[in-house]
C-alpha cells in the first residue's frame, strides 16, 4: 500500500501520534455534504461549533492502529514494538532523528507497562522499559519500517482538530454517521452498476426486477431485496422505469420459453403450447411480440 499523498510530511523535530486536520496537505473547502471537505458540527456538551474534515469520496487508507489503546510492552523483544514503530512511521513521513526520539518517549509514556514503586512517602509509577533500553531498537525499526507495507489497513473517513472539543462519545457518533453515509454511497453504486449491466448487457425484452438485481449484487455482498429497495437512488429507479416500459417479460423463465417459441414458431399454437408447456393464449402473446 502506497502512502496516501494527502498526508503531509512532518516538520523537523515533529512527531504525530494520530492524524488531525492539519496533518493533510489539502486545503479543504466548506461543504454541506459528507463527500470531501469541512462540515460544521455543534458539540452538545460545549454548545460550540467546530469543523470536522470528511473523506467520504476517497477515504484515507492507514494502518489499523486501534491496538495502541490497549497494548502495553514489557520487553523490547515484544513483536508489537515493531508494529507500533512501523505504523507511526507511516503517518509521519520524513520523520527525523528528533522526531524518532519523541516517538520513543510517546511509546514509553503510553505503550509500555508501568509498575508502582513505594519510595516511603507515596507510590510512584515507573516504566518497566527505560528510554535507553528502547531507543536504539526504535531507531533501527524506524529505518527498516520506511520500506515495509502495513499488514492491516483501515479506511479513515473523518479527521478532527488537534485540540478538538468533541468528547469521545461525540466523535464516535460523528464517525459512525460518516461511515453509514459511506456505506450508503457504496451500496448505491453497487446497485446502480448492477441495474446498468442488466439494462445494457442483457435482453431488452426482460424487465429489471428486484430478484434479478439481487442476483447481480450478491457477489458484492448485497443479498437483501429490502436493502436494494431502501438504498436505490432516484437515478437508478428512472433507469429501470425507462427500460421496463418497453420490456415484455417479468421472469427469466417466461423469457426462456419465448426463446424456445422462436425456434418453433411456424408450428400451430396447439403444438407449440404442448412442446414448451405454456397456454395457447401465451403462445398468441409470443406471436404478437415477435411480429
Amino acid at each position: 500500500m502506497k502512502r496516501d499523498h494527502r498526508i503531509r510530511n512532518v516538520k523537523p523535530g515533529e512527531f504525530r501520534s494520530r492524524l488531525t486536520i492539519d496533518s493533510f496537505k489539502i486545503k479543504p473547502t466548506i461543504t454541506e455534504s459528507f463527500s470531501e471537505g469541512l462540515v460544521a458540527y455543534v458539540s452538545n456538551q460545549h454548545n460550540i461549533m467546530e469543523e470536522v474534515l470528511f473523506f467520504l469520496n476517497n477515504p484515507v487508507k492507514l494502518p489499523y492502529m486501534n491496538y495502541l489503546y490497549y497494548t502495553r510492552l514489557i520487553s523490547i523483544r515484544d513483536p508489537k514494538l515493531y508494529e507500533m514503530v512501523h505504523d507511526f512511521i507511516y503517518i509521519n513521513p520524513d520523520i527525523d532523528k528528533l522526531g524518532i526520539k519523541k516517538m520513543t518517549e510517546h511509546i514509553i509514556q503510553y505503550n509500555v507497562k508501568h509498575v508502582k514503586s513505594d519510595n516511603g512517602i507515596y507510590l510512584k509509577s515507573f516504566p518497566v522499559i527505560s528510554f535507553e533500553d528502547i531507543y536504539k531498537k526504535v531507531y533501527q525499526y524506524a529505518i527498516k519500517a520506511k520500506d515495509d507495507k502495513p499488514d492491516n489497513v483501515a479506511n479513515i473517513v473523518v479527521a478532527y482538530k488537534r485540540d478538538s472539543i468533541f468528547t469521545k462519545e461525540e466523535k464516535i457518533t460523528i464517525s459512525s454517521r460518516a461511515r453509514d453515509d459511506l456505506n450508503t454511497q457504496l451500496h448505491q453504486e453497487i446497485i446502480h452498476n448492477a441495474v446498468n449491466y442488466l439494462v445494457s448487457k442483457e435482453s431488452k425484452l426482460l424487465k429489471v426486477t428486484n430478484p434479478r438485481i439481487v442476483k447481480k449484487t450478491t457477489e458484492k455482498g448485497l443479498k437483501s431485496i429490502n436493502t436494494i429497495t431502501k438504498k436505490m437512488t432516484s437515478e437508478t429507479t428512472s433507469l429501470i422505469d425507462e427500460h421496463n416500459k418497453d420490456a415484455q417479460f417479468k421472469t427469466v423463465i417466461t423469457y426462456d420459453k419465448y426463446n424456445k417459441y422462436l425456434k418453433i414458431k411456424d408450428k400451430s399454437n396447439r403444438l407449440i403450447s404442448k412442446e414448451i408447456s405454456v397456454s395457447k393464449d401465451t403462445v398468441s402473446v409470443f406471436r404478437s411480440i415477435s411480429e
